[in-house]
């Protein structure tokens, strides 16, 4: 059986999902074939904009995208088909690799090639609804009043457990901090005089230094008022 990267996908709700910040999207995902070590993985690049590795720059590993936001479940169990496992098993037996003068660059025969064909066309039921994930970034929680996701009678640590339950509940992935997105939600309500801002927010954001003293102060003077 050729070597991957199955039982750690399993672990993860969305295992190849990647977000870096200030991007508008998630990292480019891929199963990667390594014909020198005879395995395969799936995970995200870590590369921004066109770079890729040295590897498949020079041919001696090959890609096949797949979603950012396959489910580790479905991504394990594709790589472990025996369909999959034979096709791989075919790109690695067409593999060489020679020296050019310059670098050691790899290439398949037309049986790999082929094998790699089939094997782009294959990985495309990961694009199925039931291959995919939901994913639970700041866009899908939303520009909402904080008292949503976070009640005036709950700390900032049980309203984040809370969305984190929900979460596991509907078998999705939570892709961004809850601390921050929380704080700043609260921040935002905070600044605009937002009434359904409680205690618990102010005490939170004082200690994130959100706010200072003198504003939290000012605060607490309206509210007794």
């Amino acid at each position: 059986m050729i070597k991957t990267n199955a039982s750690d996908l399993r672990e993860e709700i969305a295992p190849v999902y990647c977000q870096y910040q200030g991007q508008s999207g998630p990292q480019p995902a891929y199963i990667t074939i390594h014909p020198e070590s005879e395995s395969a993985s799936a995970g995200y690049s870590s590369e921004t904009g066109n770079g890729c590795p040295e590897s498949i720059y020079h041919n001696r590993a090959y890609r096949v995208r797949i979603p950012a936001d396959v489910r580790g479940t479905a991504i394990a169990e594709f790589l472990e088909d025996t369909d999959t496992q034979a096709l791989i098993s075919s790109i690695i037996a067409g593999y060489s690799c020679d020296w050019d003068g310059s670098n050691h660059r790899g290439s398949l025969n037309d049986d790999a090639e082929s094998a790699l064909a089939e094997l782009e066309q294959a990985a495309e039921r990961l694009q199925w609804d039931d291959c995919r994930a939901q994913i639970w970034d700041e866009d899908m929680l939303g520009v909402c009043f904080v008292v949503e996701h976070w009640p005036t009678a709950k700390t900032l640590p049980e309203a984040i457990a809370e969305i984190e339950a929900a979460a596991e509940s509907e078998g999705a992935s939570i892709e961004c901090d809850l601390n921050e997105y929380l704080l700043d939600r609260a921040a935002l309500a905070f600044e605009s005089g937002n009434r359904q801002i409680g205690e618990t927010h102010v005490a939170a954001l004082l200690a994130a230094g959100k706010i200072d003293e003198d504003e939290a102060q000012e605060w607490r003077a309206t509210q007794a008022d």
